[in-house]
């Protein structure tokens, strides 16, 4: 008796099981079929339909940050009023054009972090990655430290 209840009890959990990455009858709307992936007007269709779908939204969402925090140590911030017109103390407003010529400047792939915007953090972990493989293949044409002074087989210096 307890084995049938068992048994019923997992049926009724797994009634809706389906190995699929999407609930039953529910595809996300930028889904292309397998079957459908070379052909290439039916995945340009479906872009479409996604894009126009975002874009009909957009006037409706607000912007879930309207601005961009930007710190720096106080002991600058006579440095940083010169070149960024506008900042004060506790907070101001700043032109575009005028903070990235100001933060192009002093960027190196390395200083620049971001949070809560997925794109710009995809952005500073490539510059990231860019400049450390920079910085290995630079190691890799030096050579090993002190290649100079190493020995042939037999003790004796080149």
């Amino acid at each position: 008796m307890a084995l049938l209840l068992s048994a019923q009890r997992a049926a009724k959990a797994f009634e809706n099981f389906r190995l699929s990455k999407f609930a039953k009858n529910e595809v996300p709307g930028n889904y292309v079929h397998p079957e459908q992936v070379r052909d290439r007007k039916a995945v340009q269709d479906t872009q479409r339909k996604s894009i126009t779908a975002q874009l009909r939204k957009l006037p409706k969402t607000d912007p879930r940050n309207a601005g961009v925090t930007i710190t720096f140590p106080t002991a600058k911030l006579d440095e940083v009023r010169k070149h960024l017109p506008g900042v004060s103390e506790n907070g101001g407003e700043v032109k575009l054009d005028a903070l990235l010529a100001y933060l192009g400047a002093r960027m190196n792939g390395r200083k620049f972090y971001a949070r809560g915007n997925s794109t710009l953090q995809r952005l500073t972990t490539s510059l990231a990655a860019r400049a450390q493989a920079k910085a290995m293949i630079e190691r890799v044409k030096k050579g090993p430290p002190h290649a100079h002074l190493a020995t042939k087989k037999g003790g004796s210096k080149p």
